[in-house]
């Protein structure tokens, strides 16, 4: 392909205002990233001016392409971009950049700024989200073939330095998702120095190894950006890598390619020399009128082209609207009601059952497990899997990949809103893939997490998979909800909970190991659960004195601790599947269950963390401050204190007699 000179000249003049808006945001809030925006500068403006189908006017277009700035400290290419074609940003907007309320925060944020497809910032986290933004592409045109968007990420050596992004291309060359383009912004330059120092790796060979096309180009030509983009477009089978050769920080002599031009204001004589360079006006925070004027007129362009698109397929697109799942109480109540007291089941089981009832009968909902099929999903025998042969599947083998497994699910649900997303792994696991869980959290992204094996009691397998401090560190992670069902019944309370939740993502700890099916005096213990998080497995008999609160398979457990308690007829036994909807009910309400000036005791198998947040009174914790032990499940919580006759004693001990 092949620009005129005019052309050319106008792309010029657009990188030039990239640059010098970069550089005075940038100076004005005397903190930011320059040295991406100043090297990708070009790149940019071809992608937003001729190479990417989008409409400013609609950002949320379906048909768009998603664009991920993974490098996300970037975030004023981004936004000097959307600015000048045509997002609803402000150039008030931009000199706020970094302030406090700002549409332009220090790293892109989802749903903070028109034309933000999803937060970015820790690095690798874009690319592999942008692997599930086309997995989703390529589920959805399957169902509904009117799609013919792409997924573009842009990211740099450090991006590819992270474990996660190697997880990440591998999944999306085994599943062939030629609609996904990563461009990798070669500029040879970290935060320490050259890459040389800590990388040396042929970028391009591993992508191929991974089933990845390749393709490179100069980041400064743009009849050659545009032609490796045009030609990944084409691409009828695979997923593309464009190496693309930049220099960071370029136009700025005294840090163009140095790694001085990361981070930090670049002083006015560098914003006054790229506006020279650059044949603009000296007036900072201005951009000239006729790249508005260009973008204007593209606008119109755009906006024709999506509006036809919106009414050729006005049909197709309100069924997809009333696609997402409805939650039909009467799959967790039949589940429910088919387990009796005394039954001896495991939660993992009927957590799996409520996924399998709703996923075989409806292909939006999407998840799977990383390689953990049987003992995360049970009950499961028959799965509908996606792969470059049934794109319509919507069951994923994700493999040993935990971390690219949740950065994925949180592309998918980015994607598309109306698909129900979940992923599975063991909770001792729970480590590989935090940083893509708080991106859900952060994001508030509806994402399930089905988090199985949950305690000490998994036994044999011993402290590697016994988890101890993962529950209350997780627990710690604001905007996640965490329910840990204590019997079977509550399992499948949990599924309808967890996939029921619509601002930000639950994750819900199950058991390997057989619970029995306790007693409920609470006959709306359901509905209380929902609602409250809690309920009153057993009710004091004379006046009340002392509240235990149990959680998980810790509550048969300790109403066995508290009928073997001499004068327990002033205790009351509460189950607390959900202690974060509890803690965020009125105090009325909580006070209904665990009321002022009553002595408490909380009982779980985990580290303590955060429980003096459910009474105005000291909180005595019996749980675990030592990992596990490789024994049969029952032994390890006979040696650690957490069976029967050993919470009895700690009970003794810590309540009001």
């Amino acid at each position: 392909m092949s620009y005129t000179a005019n052309e050319k000249r106008m792309f010029d003049k657009i990188a030039g205002c990239v640059r010098a808006l970069t550089l005075e945001a940038t100076e004005k809030a005397q903190s930011g990233h320059p040295g991406l925006p100043l090297g990708c500068a070009e790149f940019g403006t071809l992608l937003y001016s001729e190479l990417l189908q989008h409409n400013p006017k609609n950002p949320n277009w379906k048909n768009r392409d998603r664009f991920v700035l993974s490098g996300g400290h970037g975030s004023m290419l981004l936004y000097s971009l959307l600015h000048m074609s045509g997002y609803d940003l402000s150039m008030e907007d931009l000199k706020g950049f970094r302030v406090l309320g700002s549409k332009c925060p220090g790293h892109p944020e989802y749903n903070e700024t028109p034309g933000v497809e999803t937060t970015t910032g820790p690095l690798g986290q874009g690319v592999s989200t942008a692997v599930g933004m086309a997995i989703a592409q390529k589920h959805e045109s399957e169902i509904w073939d009117i799609f013919d968007n792409h997924i573009i990420a842009l990211c740099g050596d450090g991006d590819m330095m992270e474990g996660v992004v190697h997880e990440a291309i591998s999944y999306a060359g085994m599943q062939k998702l030629n609609n996904l383009i990563v461009v990798y912004d070669r500029n040879q330059i970290t935060i320490d120095g050259g890459i040389e120092i800590t990388f040396t790796e042929d970028v391009a060979k591993t992508f191929e190894a991974c089933g990845w096309d390749t393709l490179s180009c100069n980041g400064y030509d743009y009849d050659e950006i545009a032609s490796a983009i045009n030609k990944a477009k084409q691409s009828s089978e695979n997923p593309t890598l464009i190496v693309m050769d930049t220099f960071i920080g370029k136009g700025v002599p005294k840090v163009e390619n140095t790694s001085k031009a990361h981070a930090g204001a670049m002083g006015r004589d560098s914003i006054a020399h790229v506006r020279e360079q650059a044949g603009l006006d000296p007036q900072e925070f201005s951009v000239p009128s006729e790249v508005y004027s260009f973008f204007e007129e593209k606008n119109k362009e755009w906006s024709k082209i999506a509006d036809k698109w919106e009414s050729d397929n006005k049909e197709v697109l309100e069924e997809i609207q009333n696609s997402k799942m409805k939650i039909d109480e009467s799959i967790s109540q039949n589940i429910v009601d088919s387990i009796k007291i005394g039954d001896m089941v495991e939660s993992r089981a009927t957590l799996s059952q409520y996924i399998d009832a709703i996923q075989k009968n409806d292909i939006t909902v999407m998840g799977g497990t990383a390689d953990l099929n049987n003992p995360c999903l049970k009950t499961m025998t028959e799965f509908n899997v996606f792969n470059p042969q049934n794109r319509k599947g919507n069951f994923f083998n994700f493999g040993v990949r935990e971390h690219g497994m949740a950065a994925i699910a949180n592309g998918m649900k980015l994607y598309e809103p109306m698909f129900t997303i979940y992923s599975s792994t063991f909770l001792s696991f729970v480590d590989y893939l935090r940083p893509a869980l708080r991106l859900s959290a952060l994001m508030q992204l509806p994402v399930v997490y089905n988090l199985a094996y949950d305690s000490i009691f998994i036994g044999e397998d011993g402290p590697t998979h016994q988890p101890i401090e993962q529950l209350p560190s997780i627990r710690c992670m604001p905007n996640l909800s965490i329910i840990r069902p204590g019997d079977a019944q509550e399992g499948a309370v949990s599924g309808e909970m967890a996939f029921a939740r619509t601002d930000g993502p639950t994750a819900v700890i199950t058991t390997r190991q057989k619970l029995e099916c306790f007693e409920k005096e609470d006959k709306n213990w359901v509905e209380n659960m929902k609602k409250f998080g809690a309920y009153i497995v057993k009710r004091e008999s004379t006046e009340l004195k002392n509240i235990v609160v149990a959680t998980g398979s810790e509550v048969a457990t300790t109403l066995k601790a508290v009928e073997k308690m001499e004068n327990n007829e002033n205790i009351r036994l509460i189950s607390m599947p959900c202690r974060d909807i509890f803690i965020s009910s009125n105090q009325e309400l909580k006070e209904n269950l665990i009321p002022k000036d009553i002595r408490c005791a909380v009982v779980e198998a985990a580290a303590e963390s955060g429980w003096s947040e459910i009474s105005n009174m000291k909180v005595s914790f019996i749980g675990l401050n030592q990992f596990g032990t490789s024994a049969p499940g029952e032994i390890v919580g006979k040696v650690r204190g957490m069976d029967s006759d050993s919470i009895a004693k700690r009970l003794e001990k810590g309540l009001e007699r």
